[in-house]
C-alpha cells in the first residue's frame, strides 16, 4: 500500500495583503504503491490562509473648497481654498497626500482709491499797499496727498485773502 511522503514548502501567498491564500502538496510515494497495493488516502493538497492583514490605503485629495473672502478690497489682498487628505484618508500605512493643502491667490489687485488732502497753508504775503487799507493774501494746495485712483479732491478754497492796513496815506 502506499505512503504519504513529507508535505513540500508552502507556495507563494496569492496576496500580498488582504486575504490570500497558500498550498502544498505531497505525494503518495513513501513508498509508492505497489503489486495491487491501495493508492493513499486523503488528499495530496493543502490550502491555508494567509497575508489577513489589511492592505494599505495611500490617502487621496478632497476638491478643494471654495475661495475664502479676499483680505482687501484694493491693493493686491490675499485669498485662500483648503483641501483635506481624506479621499480616502491614509490608513494601514499607507502613504499621506503629496503636495499643499491650501493654496493662496492675489484678489483685488487694483489701487485703493486715495483722498486728497490739503497741504498747510502758505505764509501771509506782503500787504498790496504800504499805507492806507489793501490785502494780503495765502494759498495751499491739494497734494498730501493729490486725489489719486478716482479718490476724491479736496473740498473748500485753494486761496485766502484779508484786508491789511497801514499808516494812513499822506
Amino acid at each position: 500500500h502506499g505512503g504519504w511522503g513529507d508535505w513540500n514548502q508552502w507556495s507563494r501567498c496569492s496576496l500580498s495583503c488582504g486575504g490570500g491564500t497558500r498550498e502544498r502538496k505531497r505525494f503518495c510515494d513513501f513508498p509508492q504503491p505497489a503489486h495491487g497495493g491501495r493508492y493513499c488516502g486523503g488528499s495530496d493538497t493543502q490550502t491555508d490562509y494567509c497575508n489577513n492583514e489589511h492592505c494599505p490605503a495611500h490617502g487621496g485629495w478632497s476638491a478643494w473648497s471654495s475661495w475664502g473672502e479676499c483680505s482687501a478690497s484694493c491693493n493686491n489682498g490675499q485669498r485662500r481654498r483648503f483641501r483635506n487628505c481624506n479621499n480616502p484618508a491614509p490608513t494601514n500605512g499607507g502613504r499621506a497626500c503629496f503636495g499643499p493643502s491650501q493654496d493662496t491667490q492675489t484678489c483685488n489687485a487694483h489701487h485703493c482709491p486715495v483722498d486728497g488732502k490739503w497741504s498747510s497753508w502758505s505764509q501771509w504775503s506782503v500787504c498790496s499797499v504800504t499805507c492806507g487799507r489793501g490785502t494780503r493774501d495765502r494759498t495751499r494746495e491739494c497734494n498730501d496727498p493729490p486725489a489719486q485712483h478716482g479718490g476724491r479732491v479736496c473740498a473748500g478754497d485753494t486761496t485766502q485773502v484779508e484786508k491789511c492796513h497801514h499808516r494812513a496815506c499822506e
